[in-house]
């Protein structure tokens, strides 16, 4: 059991320091933004640190011990140039919040998508990245809803609270939230949302900021290239 859990420190710790480098190579390609090796070792830092805060607490093996408490080792600057990307909103205390986001090289393009799934506390109890073929970038926000529906159906353990779904495309959520479906491109797949919202009981589909959304972004980002799929849950 021990080892298990040391191995699960092992594979997070690797995935985080993949989306960091994704998202320094897009800060670089996209937005001219030069990042030094410095940044690098903050980013991964940091990053590693935030996802063993939220999600692998519990465990007291010696390598967990050290992830937690990483984010110490960053410079000033750069906490708080991180701490002011943080801005994802927390749901009520009776609710979980499934934050998603789909991603394409080009539309369309190889896709990606990527969700978070966290409590009233920020606590992760499950993410996921994985590459979903060639769509555009409507169809893959879309998938990325539709995988969250069937993860949270997958846990009847989960299914006792009230879900909120959040997306940061304004134009997919009004068409998934929409009743007049018939006749589009993406009738099956919207039927299956609304079917398993109905499931649920109490749960929605909502638009969230953009900024919001930036760890599932790089999730989504990272299934794009076409990586291997990443499933966790929490203990």
């Amino acid at each position: 059991m021990h080892s298990e859990k040391i191995k699960k420190s092992l594979d997070v710790f690797v995935f985080c320091c993949d989306v960091v480098y994704l998202e320094a190579r897009n800060q670089s390609i996209f937005k001219d933004v030069p990042v030094d090796s410095v940044r690098m070792e903050d980013m991964v830092r940091f990053i590693v640190g935030w996802w063993f805060k939220h999600f692998g607490g519990g465990y007291l093996d010696p390598l967990t011990l050290i992830l937690l408490n990483i984010v110490d080792r960053c410079s000033e600057v750069s906490k708080k140039s991180f701490l002011n990307l943080q801005k994802w909103i927390p749901p009520a205390t009776n609710l979980l919040k499934f934050n998603v986001d789909g991603s394409v090289r080009s539309s369309p393009g190889f896709a990606g998508i990527g969700g978070v799934l966290r409590n009233h506390l920020g606590k992760v109890l499950c993410f996921f990245s994985s590459y979903v073929g060639v769509y555009d970038v409507i169809s893959a926000e879309i998938l990325a809803i539709a995988r969250a529906c069937d993860l949270f159906g997958s846990r009847p353990d989960l299914v006792r609270w009230m879900l909120i779904i959040a997306c940061d495309s304004k134009s997919v959520v009004e068409w998934v939230t929409s009743r007049d479906i018939e006749g589009s491109n993406h009738e099956h797949l919207i039927s299956h949302i609304h079917n398993s919202l109905h499931g649920f009981g109490q749960a929605s589909v909502v638009h969230c900021p953009r900024a919001s959304n930036s760890y599932v972004d790089c999730l989504a980002k990272k299934g794009s290239t076409g990586c291997e799929d990443v499933l966790c849950w929490s203990d």
